[in-house]
């Protein structure tokens, strides 16, 4: 048997005594890091849940309210422009993020339009306001509110009656509060709602300046000029400060193209809380295709480079026979962000 030095053996009695405080100390890591395990697996399903809401359509929990007030043109005759406009705002809007259920429609005469999806409500009596209430306690992310119809130098034509500045202002004061919302009055003289209906969380735009006729409200138009260019500028947009700018330059062309005098000068107002959070309200963009459009010409055409085409080809797939080959005509893609 080997006999251990002094040091040697005195090594061992220490190693003999401290090993339990080793083992002591090393079990609440141990315990501490088995603990871990659990919060991971539990963090796994939040993770989820903010990549999907990440994932959601900017104006989803929006409430949305599109209104008809008139169905006289200026001579006096009955014309289908402003429903038309009701209708197909909504429509675009909803492509751009809204929800259906979240919004609603009012006409000055929704028995014309019962069997239609839309189903609009009407604007008599005192129900709007309670109407609106009623879903921006259910769809609580902001509001959008679109009326077209008549104006006058102080109100808006709204069916029997005129709804002036002040009064609109109380009615969405009401209902939206504070919360991010959007405002778009087409009409002749809109301008004189922009000072009223401002605020730090609001976009307020206008068809004309409030000294200012809008132009397209004869019984043979399908839409008035304003409401013509939101459709047609709205799905290309992406945000609303761009929207508010291609309004304008669409308008000022169509005006002068057709001899159109003098000019109705479209109104815009961006609140400074809004405009911080611009990209939180996004709009969905989409792009309807055109005969002899490659997926390069529309990436072009979108992003201002053909190199987005993979994409736009991607967010589209079912959409394509192949690659090569754009869908047909009238085909609406959507246009992711990048």
């Amino acid at each position: 048997m080997m006999r251990l030095s002094f040091a040697a053996a005195f090594a061992a009695v220490i190693a003999i005594f401290l090993a339990p405080l080793a083992v002591a100390q090393t079990a609440p890591a141990a315990k501490a890091v088995a603990a871990k395990a659990p919060a991971a697996k539990a963090a796994a399903p939040q993770a989820a849940a903010l990549k999907t809401a990440a994932q959601a359509p900017a104006l989803a929990n929006w409430a949305g309210f599109f209104i008809a007030a008139d169905y006289k043109a200026h001579s006096g005759a009955d014309s289908e422009v402003f429903d038309n406009g009701r209708r197909d705002v909504a429509k675009a809007f909803i492509e751009a993020g809204m929800k259906r259920e979240n919004t609603l429609q009012f006409s000055v005469r929704p028995q014309r339009y019962a069997d239609t999806p839309e189903k609009p409500l009407t604007i008599e009596g005192d129900s709007l306001p309670e109407q609106m209430s009623a879903l921006t306690q259910k769809a609580t992310g902001g509001c959008l509110f679109f009326l077209t119809s008549h104006g006058t130098p102080s109100d808006l034509v709204f069916g029997d009656r005129y709804l002036p500045p002040g009064a609109l202002g109380r009615m969405l004061n009401e209902s939206c509060g504070t919360r991010p919302t959007v405002v778009i009055i087409s009409a002749c003289f809109s301008g004189i709602f922009a000072p009223v209906l401002s605020g730090p969380n609001r976009v307020v735009l206008t068809a004309a300046r409030y000294d200012r006729s809008s132009f397209g409200c004869g019984e043979d138009d399908v839409y008035t000029f304003f409401d013509t260019c939101l459709l047609e500028e709205l799905p290309a947009a992406g945000g609303f400060d761009v929207l508010a700018t291609r309004l304008k330059i669409c308008v000022e062309k169509r005006e002068r193209d057709l001899g159109m005098r003098p000019p109705s000068e479209p109104q815009s107002r961006i609140g400074l809380a809004f405009e911080a959070a611009m990209k939180t309200h996004a709009l969905a963009r989409s792009y309807k295709v055109k005969p002899g459009d490659t997926l390069a010409k529309i990436s072009q055409e979108m992003y201002g480079e053909e190199t987005k085409a993979s994409a736009i080809y991607e967010a589209n797939r079912p959409l394509f026979a192949t690659r090569a080959a754009a869908p047909a005509p009238g085909t609406t893609l959507k246009i992711p962000p990048v």
